[in-house]
C-alpha cells in the first residue's frame, strides 16, 4: 500500500519522491532531523500495515522514508523504537481527537451524547487512517513486549 490514499495521513511515505539534500544544506539541522523522524515513522506505520511487524525490515523503513540507514539509527536504536515512536504519535493523534470531539459535546449533554462523540470520533479516525488502525491492532501485539505493554495500556485508556 505505498503512498495510498486508502494509508492515511500517518502513512504517507515518499516512495518515488526526492529524498531530503544530501550533506550540508540550507535548511536548519532541527529541521532535517524533524523531517527524518517523521519520514521513518510514516515509513513504519505504512511497511507494518503492508508486511507485518515481522517481516518489515530497517532497509524497509529507509527505502520508505527516502532517508539513510545512518539518519535510521540517529534517531532510533532498533526497529522497534521506531515502531513504537510511530504508534505513539498516531496514538496521541486519535487520543487529541477523541478529546476533542468530547470537548464539543455541551457541558448540559447527556453522558450518552458524550460517549457517542468520542466513539464517533474513535471509529472516524481509525477508518481516516486504515494503515494506523492496521498497525496498531494487527502489529502491536506482535511487535514484542514492549508493544504489547503500550497496546494493554491504550486499551484500558
Amino acid at each position: 500500500m505505498p503512498d495510498t490514499p486508502q494509508g492515511g495521513s500517518l502513512a504517507h511515505t515518499h516512495e518515488g519522491k526526492p529524498g531530503l539534500p544530501r550533506g550540508r544544506s540550507r535548511l536548519p539541522a532541527r529541521a532535517v532531523r524533524a523531517s527524518q523522524v517523521q519520514r521513518l515513522c510514516r515509513a513504519a506505520i505504512a511497511a507494518v500495515a503492508e508486511g507485518g511487524y515481522a517481516d518489515v525490515t530497517v532497509a524497509d523503513i529507509v527505502r520508505r522514508a527516502k532517508v539513510s540507514r545512518v539518519a535510521f539509527y540517529t534517531h532510533f536504536r532498533t526497529k522497534e523504537d521506531c515502531f513504537l515512536a510511530a504508534t505513539r504519535e498516531g496514538g496521541k493523534l486519535l487520543a487529541d481527537g477523541v478529546v476533542a470531539a468530547t470537548r464539543a459535546v455541551p457541558p448540559d449533554a447527556p453522558d450518552e451524547e458524550v460517549l457517542r462523540a468520542a466513539c464517533r470520533a474513535f471509529l472516524q479516525f481509525l477508518a481516516d487512517e486504515p494503515a494506523f488502525a492496521r498497525a496498531f491492532y494487527i502489529g502491536m501485539p506482535t511487535a514484542g513486549p514492549r508493544a504489547v505493554a503500550r497496546f494493554d495500556a491504550a486499551e484500558r485508556r
